[in-house]
């Protein structure tokens, strides 16, 4: 994403409608009647917190060194309540956090039924970089990058509801696994360290826990390469001469 990136996350980018990216997922979060708003980070975490004063933060110290699931377990202490999680470089509307949080299974991923459209003409992020869902009898059987891209049902878009029975056992999972095996093999990850949140629902999934997928169409986008941040400026220029 350099250099827009150089000194800034992705998550400050501005000049999308008007709005930052954070600003898009707050407003939904929001919008959805979630106020008490989390915020992992490390990377120029300062200007985060300048620019967003009223958010509750958790500093990722070992962010140069560790992945997603072990960004969000900074924030373990919360993991005791029913809780939506987010990327943060991603941008949706509050339809999509309501429909999560009112799923009655154990976790609700937002999934995106007709991705494939979405990798034609993005050379720099092809579709193997997809985080993507099988479905069996209307649950999600397995989940990650690694899938066969023929054999599955969608992608999941980085937005997720757990129960407060999900939060714990994945919070209680982790220290088990951080302190017997943090270094071995993780479902697709190499280690626990390197692990995507998708291991850690792969694991659920094979504990018995019901993962749900939310199907979302065309109200979403994903920001991951220079041409992402030009297509979705582009389509939200043209929707705003539309109004």
């Amino acid at each position: 994403m350099m250099p827009e990136t150089r000194d800034l996350p992705k998550c400050m980018l501005a000049g999308f409608d008007g709005r930052r990216v954070l600003d898009w997922i707050l407003d939904a979060l929001r919008a959805a009647g979630i106020d008490e708003i989390v915020f992992v980070g490390g990377f120029r975490m300062n200007a985060i917190r300048k620019a967003y004063p009223d958010l509750r933060f958790i500093r990722n110290s070992l962010w140069r060194h560790n992945n997603i699931l072990e960004s969000l377990m900074c924030a373990s202490e919360d993991l005791d309540r029913p809780i939506v999680v987010s990327y943060s470089d991603i941008l949706y509307e509050a339809d999509v956090v309501k429909r999560l949080v009112a799923t009655d299974a154990d976790v609700a991923l937002a999934t995106d039924p007709d991705w494939r459209r979405r990798y034609t003409g993005r050379s720099l992020h092809p579709e193997g970089e997809a985080e993507k869902t099988a479905v069996s009898g209307g649950y999600v059987c397995d989940i990650g990058k690694h899938l066969d891209a023929h054999a599955v049902q969608g992608e999941f878009i980085g937005l997720s509801y757990f129960s407060a029975r999900a939060a714990v056992e994945m919070r209680l999972r982790y220290v088990a696994l951080k302190n017997s095996a943090r270094n071995s093999p993780f479902h697709s990850s190499r280690s626990l360290r390197q692990a995507y949140l998708t291991d850690m629902i792969k694991e659920l999934i094979e504990s018995g826990l019901k993962v749900k997928p939310v199907p979302v169409l065309g109200m979403w986008d994903e920001l991951d390469t220079p041409e992402d941040v030009k297509r979705v400026r582009d389509r939200l220029h043209a929707s705003a001469k539309v109004r």
